[in-house]
């Protein structure tokens, strides 16, 4: 309960030095003659509606100028918020963090698993190649080259050998039978 009368007078005195300050602006707003400093003045006669009315304007005014100071202004961030590349945010618009970004690889490096089956599927698909122009009867030579084979070039097959990986196991082409009877 002490915390909420320490609040309930913060607020009251706030509120009445914020009053006090009105009252003091529109009694200088109608006796402004007195910052002319020509030595001769007079407090004005005007009547008290006017002083409460302009004590209420800036009153007003007033609590709406503490409203707005006390918003907090949107945080803006320099430099670069998204990468120019790659579209992901950045932590930091600095020509470094950008660098920094570039460098880190955006796809995981592959796993010893995955590079072996890689060289394995190729491997195959060049066996089975080569198996495919020995039962055509080309020689070696005459097998057209593909982009994987000029980095991964298999070994060259023994003319006089059939590669170990390729067997050819004679086919036995058979009609189906025709059906008995009437069709």
């Amino acid at each position: 309960m002490n915390e909420v009368r320490s609040r309930l007078a913060t607020v009251t005195a706030r509120e009445v030095l914020l009053l006090l300050i009105s009252v003091s602006a529109a009694w200088l707003f109608f006796n402004h003659e007195l910052f002319y400093f020509s030595g001769a003045w007079s407090p004005r006669a005007v009547p008290a509606e006017a002083y409460v009315v302009l004590t209420l304007i800036l009153f007003t005014y007033f609590h709406g100028a503490m409203l707005v100071l006390s918003l907090r202004t949107l945080r803006v961030r320099r430099g670069l918020v998204l990468c120019p590349e790659c579209g992901q945010e950045l932590s930091d618009g600095t020509p470094e963090a950008l660098e920094a970004h570039r460098r880190t690889s955006l796809t995981p490096r592959p796993t010893e698993k995955e590079i072996l089956a890689a060289v394995a599927l190729r491997k195959a698909i060049d066996d089975a190649r080569v198996g495919a122009a020995w039962r055509r009867g080309d020689r070696p030579a005459s097998i057209p080259r593909m982009l994987g084979e000029i980095e991964n070039r298999p070994p060259e097959p023994d003319p006089l050998q059939m590669p170990p990986s390729v067997s050819v196991t004679p086919t036995i082409i058979r009609r189906p039978k025709e059906p008995k009877g009437p069709a």
